[in-house]
């Protein structure tokens, strides 16, 4: 089979990118550095899965948007730039957020509120077009997002017993979310990963206890 040809981004997909890189800086976003690049690299896998997901007939590019985006309130926690948006539920303020900088690179209303609805929507689904940026965001945090997903409760305080039966339901879960066979195709081996790492901490923990 011969290899896929390379799709450049747009220019609208580009800024945005840079945008993401620029608000997960440490300096921005006043969080440890490890996190940061961990978040980055979760919201530029979604974008490459949204690409091996989308269909003809979509919206592509707001599609990419989103997804580099679709976390973005993450790095607006520890500072005050946005404090208008403080009191939402993280993928409504990563929505708004969104749409502020989308509005400052004269984008047209329509694709705004697309990208909107989709940021809005990623972890719930209802369209063919938001199930496929569900799908991306749940493989690409199955490709490599569960350990620093794990570091980032270990820092905040948990124990290591009960991350390990979070981190297992949430790996169940966005497994689960994942309809297509496509989707299914791509996340099964990360999935399959995964489920082995967890066994593997479980037996460690075991042994620190005797």
């Amino acid at each position: 089979m011969p290899p896929k040809p390379v799709v450049k981004s747009s220019a609208l997909v580009q800024k945005a990118e840079n945008f993401m890189l620029d608000s997960f800086s440490d300096f921005r976003s006043k969080i440890p550095r490890v996190i940061g690049e961990g978040m980055v690299r979760h919201n530029l896998q979604c974008r490459e899965h949204v690409k091996e997901l989308v269909e003809k007939g979509m919206d592509a590019e707001a599609l990419e948007v989103a997804a580099l985006l679709h976390n973005i309130g993450r790095a607006y926690i520890k500072n005050n730039r946005y404090p208008q948006f403080d009191k939402l539920a993280l993928a409504d303020k990563s929505a708004e957020i969104a749409a502020d900088f989308l509005r400052k690179q004269k984008v047209k209303p329509d694709v705004i509120n697309r990208v909107k609805k989709f940021i809005k929507l990623h972890e719930k689904g209802g369209t063919k077009e938001v199930q496929i940026l569900v799908e991306a965001d749940g493989i690409a945090f199955l490709e490599n997002t569960l350990p620093i997903w794990f570091e980032v409760g270990l820092w905040m305080g948990q124990s290591k017993e009960m991350l390990i039966d979070t981190s297992r339901e949430k790996v169940e879960a966005e497994y689960k979310q994942i309809k297509s066979k496509k989707g299914r195709e791509i996340a099964k081996r990360f999935y399959d990963k995964w489920t082995r790492w967890l066994e593997q901490k479980e037996e460690v923990v075991k042994q620190e206890q005797y």
